[in-house]
């Protein structure tokens, strides 16, 4: 497989570049056609004028428009570079596999003419050398004071990055340990911010070059990882930004350049490879006995989506399967119960349970909870692990139908009774497990958490979930089980294996946004009863247990007098299933006697209702009034028309509204902290949208804060709040029009100073 890297941090192709008096150097003398389908990484170098990497392609844009494909290096696969004018840049690639090890620096000093390639001359923990890299992106302030982060691939859960600092234009390197991974910016002082970690909510301030680090609630200048300025300059930003996407999801891109004052100039629209376009809605995804088969779609994210966002993503995504964590490690702690699982349940979701435990005791990182040395010791530990995560499932309802549980394994390092003690605890997890009636899974990079170490007879798991990156940040169709680098396809190949494809990323179905790391799946899941075929707007379905278990009924309009009518045993129906143009009248006896109840929406278990669980005899179906209720316009947060009917923005949690009915108002609440600045933005991410942002005191009606056109139609409140409690925001649009394609991102972010800077769309 062909090593490309996500475009969130920049990792995996190339550069360009000019020759003296501004003449291109260029492989292909003709303009790109087709555009690339992604960019890797990006940056200018002055008005109108720079570079760009994508799908292999090293390409400059001259100042009349024109984009130019230019040469490379041979033998290097380019990452990420920085050009300072059209002569002198500086760009890194890989020797082979993407690690630190196999990292080169190329300079020119001739417009990309030619190349001069050296080493990297730095001293890390061994563990950063042999590690696979997820991405890496060079930046400088002057030509000699740079610096490189790295990030390593992991679960949602972890955010690991190393940062490299040179003072002599790349000749050397000091290495100094992240708190997380993300965007760093410096000044010549040791000056600087780190914005990233979880969801890229947390934020650091260093004042030493990045040898020393606190967290802070402040933000960085330049805090996006899809924002690249021109070296030195700061006036001038190259972004990526969503274009021509909407209900069908993030179907195009375009890299435009802003100025200071927020002056937007279109540089390349991108358009999605084939390979990468949306599928159908799901529905149809095949489940067997708490297996997902066929391919099946999973989004994995720290934090646990909102019900109406897994709705809005149900009806319009290919995403079928929910990773949900926990376990001594996990660090985004959301409190989910059985309720939400039910809920998510009924809307049609299976769930990829993971336990983030103690890691490998060669694990790079400094942590108090790593596995013992001894395997006897890591063995019992596994199986301690394996309880806690099988009481969780319980307290879930997810631990039926031999349901799977995931141990997350990070990278670590190879030497001493690593790999066995690790195997060990492993073993421990899979035996205790498969005792309690369970399946054992595990999660981790082929090569570096060594998968098939833990092929271990009885004890070896049911399923692994491989971590091999793309560099493809959207829904990918096809991506292959097999072929991947340490592991063997031999192992695991009965519906036992899933992949995560790529890392953490924006995606927008529905009209809401989530950040997601996606997974195909092809292996065990936790079901909350049974989870059976949904019905078709004109069927409703009878099922014989709670959960959607069983064999259904299936019946459209029609009154049914008896259970024979029905085709369903008398007295033996526990859940139903309804489709959209239709409602249900059950009955307790038969000809519609006894008590009737009347039912709109699915219902996971009749037991909780008037009519009860097997009681049901007679059944009306009929058409609702009117037969077919028309689709309304909607964002996946609707209703949230009034403060009560409020939804949560969660701190960094970009979410995307429409404003597409007459006098619609959309309102969410803050949960702020008195003296805690913070910074609510809502941008427009259509033509048509102009957002107007009022803040609201506790009491749901006092407005305190309010902004139409902070930076062009775009509204942002720089707001402190005098007293600690929960605040509420509404958006409308300023011009009182709507459409369904009105649509706006709305964000809270930490703030302690009023920074002016463009605001993103992604």
């Amino acid at each position: 497989m062909k090593f490309r890297l996500p475009v969130r941090f920049a990792l995996a192709f190339l550069v360009f570049f000019v020759t003296t008096a501004g003449q291109v150097r260029a492989t292909n003398p003709l303009q790109v056609v087709p555009p690339p389908g992604y960019l890797d990484d990006f940056g200018p170098v002055r008005a109108g004028v720079g570079w760009a990497i994508g799908e292999g392609r090293l390409m400059w844009r001259l100042q009349t428009g024109v984009w130019r494909d230019l040469d490379m290096p041979n033998e290097l696969t380019p990452a990420t570079a920085v050009f300072f004018d059209d002569q002198n840049g500086t760009l890194m690639g890989f020797i082979g596999a993407p690690t630190l090890s196999g990292l080169r620096i190329a300079d020119t000093s001739d417009g990309a003419a030619s190349w001069s390639t050296r080493s990297l001359s730095v001293t890390v923990d061994p563990a950063w050398l042999s590690a696979p890299i997820r991405s890496i992106r060079l930046s400088f302030v002057n030509n000699q004071l740079g610096w490189l982060v790295i990030t390593r691939p992991s679960s949602p859960v972890f955010s690991l990055g190393l940062l490299l600092i040179t003072h002599d234009g790349g000749q050397s390197w000091q290495a100094r340990n992240l708190p997380a991974s993300g965007v760093i910016t410096l000044d010549g002082t040791g000056t600087g911010h780190l914005d990233g970690g979880l969801d890229g909510a947390q934020h650091f301030v260093t004042s030493d070059f990045g040898q020393t680090w606190s967290e802070t609630a402040e933000l960085g200048l330049n805090a996006d990882p899809l924002v690249h300025t021109a070296p030195g300059a700061g006036t001038l930003s190259w972004q990526l930004e969503p274009a021509g996407c909407g209900f069908s999801g993030s179907c195009a891109q375009r890299l435009v350049e802003r100025d200071l004052g927020g002056e937007v100039v279109e540089i390349l629209r991108l358009s999605r490879p084939p390979d990468m376009a949306p599928a159908p809605a799901n529905g149809g995804l095949a489940r067997e006995a708490g297996v997902v088969t066929g391919g099946g779609a999973m989004l994995d994210s720290c934090h646990p989506p909102a019900l109406a966002a897994l709705q809005a993503w149900w009806d319009h995504s290919p995403y079928t399967a929910l990773n949900l964590y926990d376990g001594p490690l996990w660090a985004c702690r959301e409190s989910i119960n059985s309720g939400y699982t039910a809920r998510a349940a009924t809307i049609g979701w299976a769930f990829v349970p993971t336990w983030v435990g103690p890691q490998s005791n060669c694990w790079m990182q400094t942590i108090a909870q790593k596995i013992s040395p001894d395997p006897a010791i890591a063995f019992s530990q596994g199986r301690d692990q394996a309880n806690a995560a099988g009481d969780w499932l319980q307290s879930l309802g997810l631990d039926a139908n031999g349901a799977v549980v995931y141990y997350d394994i990070e990278s670590y390092t190879q030497g001493g009774s690593c790999r066995s003690s690790t195997s060990a605890l492993i073993a421990g997890w899979s035996q205790r497990l498969h005792e309690r009636g369970l399946k054992a899974g595990v999660y981790g990079a082929p090569c570096s958490s060594f998968l098939t170490d833990f092929v271990n007879g009885a004890n070896t798991p049911d399923a692994i979930w491989i971590a091999a990156w793309y560099s493809s940040y959207y829904f990918r169709k096809g991506v292959p089980l097999t072929g991947m680098p340490c592991l063997n396809d031999t192992l695991w190949t009965g519906h036992q294996r899933l992949r995560q494809y790529t890392g953490g990323h924006n995606e927008t179905w529905g009209g809401v946004t989530l950040n997601i790391d996606s997974s195909i799946v092809d292996a065990p899941v936790a079901t909350v009863g049974c989870q059976a075929p949904r019905p078709t707007a004109d069927q409703i379905m009878l099922f014989g247990q709670a959960g959607f278990c069983g064999v259904p009924a299936v019946m459209g309009v029609g009154s049914f007098a008896s259970a024979a009518a029905m085709g369903f045993a008398n007295d033996s129906a526990v859940s139903i299933r309804i489709g959209g143009n239709l409602k249900a009248m059950l009955c307790r006896d038969n000809n519609w006697q006894g008590v009737c109840e009347s039912f709109l929406t699915d219902t996971f278990n009749l037991a909780g209702n008037a009519i009860g669980a097997n009681q049901l005899s007679s059944i009306q179906v009929a058409l609702r009034s009117p037969p077919s209720d028309p689709p309304r316009c909607s964002d996946g947060y609707e209703p949230d028309n009034t403060a009560a009917q409020a939804n949560p923005l969660p701190v960094g949690n970009l979410q995307t509204h429409t404003i597409c009915d007459a006098g619609d108002v959309d309102w969410v609440y803050l949960d702020l902290i008195a003296g805690k600045p913070i910074l609510l933005r809502a941008t427009a991410t259509d033509a048509s949208s102009d957002p107007l942002l009022r803040i609201f005191a506790p009491d749901g009606s006092t407005q305190v804060a309010q902004n139409d056109d902070a930076v062009g139609v775009n509204a942002q409140i720089f707001f402190t709040p005098a007293q600690t409690g929960r605040y509420y925001a509404r958006v409308e649009d300023a011009t009182g029009k709507s459409s369904p394609t009105r649509s706006y991102t709305l964000q809270q972010t930490p703030n302690a100073h009023r920074y002016v800077f463009p605001l993103v769309t992604r």
